[in-house]
C-alpha cells in the first residue's frame, strides 16, 4: 500500500496525512448536512435554510481567512471545528424548532453517536503525536 500511497501523493506524502486525518474526521459528519437541507425543504422553511446556510458560510470562510498565516494544518483543523459547531447547530434547530424538542432531549439523543464517531479518532491521533 505505501508504494500506491507513494505513487499517488509523490514522495513527501507523509506531511499530508496530519491535514487529511482532520479532513476526514470532519467527512464524519458531512454526511448530515444534505439531510438537514432536505428537512427544511420539506417543512418549508427555506429562509431558516438560507439565513444558516448564510451564517455558516460566513464563518467559515472569516475561520479560514485568520488561519491561513498558520498553515494548511491549523486550517484543516479550524474547518472541522467549524463543521463541527454547525452540525450541532443544524441538528439543535432542525430538534429544537421543526420536531418540538429541546436540547436535553436532542443531547441524549445525538450527543453519543456524534462522540462515538469523533472522539476515537481524536484520541488515537492526539495520543500518537504525544509520544
Amino acid at each position: 500500500p505505501e508504494l500506491v500511497i507513494r505513487l499517488a501523493w509523490g514522495p513527501n506524502w507523509g506531511e499530508s496525512s496530519e491535514p487529511l486525518f482532520w479532513l476526514a474526521l470532519t467527512g464524519v459528519h458531512q454526511g448530515c448536512f444534505p439531510l438537514f437541507g432536505c428537512a427544511f425543504y420539506a417543512t418549508r422553511r427555506t429562509k431558516a435554510l438560507l439565513a444558516i446556510g448564510s451564517i455558516t458560510s460566513a464563518m467559515f470562510v472569516a475561520t479560514l481567512v485568520v488561519v491561513v498565516p498558520y498553515g494548511i494544518t491549523a486550517c484543516t483543523m479550524a474547518y472541522c471545528a467549524c463543521s463541527t459547531l454547525v452540525l450541532i447547530l443544524s441538528l439543535g434547530f432542525i430538534w429544537t424548532r421543526l420536531l418540538a424538542g429541546d436540547w436535553r432531549s436532542l443531547g441524549r439523543i445525538a450527543l453519543p453517536p456524534i462522540l462515538f464517531c469523533s472522539l476515537p479518532p481524536l484520541a488515537i491521533h492526539l495520543a500518537r503525536n504525544a509520544s
